[in-house]
């Protein structure tokens, strides 16, 4: 009975001759497609044309960025409504927004990141920051992913924060996410430095 070495290491077997008599049971051949097979297991390329493809495009498969659109100026907790996609060559078919609300093309692990860039108005205004904000059921209520402050002082400080965490998202269809700023009294958000991006970092 001929056996396979893969994928401990190749087979060295040498090819037969014309004319030579083998029988299937004998032929190294069946145990190294069956090896192989068991190495690459089911579907290999995924949504892919054929491995090669799948191993070129890298394991992440979908990359998107958004910005603020304008600069606004405003105090207490409020919604980012207005965002704007950065690059117009992003990965994957991209995430989708509506009034800076933002869906998922497909279920996975998604990592997001939000960056905040604000500028005090005023003299004293503390705490400025914000959060990611996270629903399962269409919106119809949020939980915070993330949230975070840092503190201004005087009038035109410059501050900014960074936030990272990521969902696993497991219905496209109902999951939502919207970001949020925060200030204790004016303050500006400004664009294009208030971002968010996504990345799809696999499958569930």
């Amino acid at each position: 009975m001929a056996t396979t070495n893969y994928p401990g290491s190749l087979d060295a077997y040498p090819v037969p001759n014309n004319g030579d008599t083998i029988s299937v049971a004998d032929h190294w051949l069946g145990p190294a497609v069956i090896g192989i097979e068991t190495e690459l297991g089911t579907d290999p390329a995924g949504t892919f044309t054929d491995v090669k493809s799948r191993l070129d495009s890298g394991l992440t498969t979908q990359i998107d960025m958004w910005y603020l659109t304008s600069t606004f100026t405003n105090s207490g907790l409020i919604d980012v409504t207005g965002v704007t996609r950065y690059w117009s060559d992003y990965k994957g078919s991209g995430m989708s927004q509506s009034s800076g609300v933002f869906t998922f093309p497909s279920t996975g692990y998604w990592l997001i990141n939000y960056n905040i860039y604000a500028v005090a108005q005023t003299t004293g205004s503390f705490y400025n920051g914000g959060s990611v904000q996270y629903s399962t059921n269409s919106g119809s209520s949020y939980s915070s992913l993330t949230y975070q402050l840092t503190a201004a002082r005087n009038t035109s400080d410059y501050v900014s924060t960074s936030q990272m965490g990521y969902i696993p998202v497991l219905n496209a269809s109902t999951y939502r996410v919207k970001f949020q700023v925060q200030a204790a009294s004016s303050t500006s958000f400004a664009t294009p430095y208030t971002s968010m991006i996504f990345v799809k970092l696999g499958d569930l």
